[in-house]
């Protein structure tokens, strides 16, 4: 049970919330999934996308509290950003 820093509970919320903002979302995470291979990158990256899809929808109620999640997630992804930083990271698919 490694891991676990809320990113399923935050794309669940999402999803409650309005599924575009899950959209916008999945199609950050992924394309930057894709593009660097880093998972903790994408996510973080992704939470920054969401509360803005939120925004510019007219949904600034919801988007403060999303934009409040995406602190929490950026905190508990603390550990993943240092490690980052440093070249550390595991990249999706990779056995280290």
């Amino acid at each position: 049970f490694k891991g676990g820093k809320g990113i399923a509970t935050y794309v669940g919320i999402l999803l409650a919330f309005w599924w575009q903002g899950l959209a916008a979302f999945a199609v950050v995470w992924l394309s930057i999934a894709v593009i660097t291979r880093y998972s903790s990158l994408a996510a973080l990256l992704a939470t920054i996308a969401a509360p803005l899809a939120f925004w510019w929808s007219g949904r600034s109620e919801i988007a403060a509290t999303i934009a409040c999640l995406s602190a929490l997630a950026w905190y508990m992804h603390r550990a993943n950003i240092e490690r980052l930083l440093r070249g550390e990271e595991t990249k999706i698919g990779s056995k280290g």
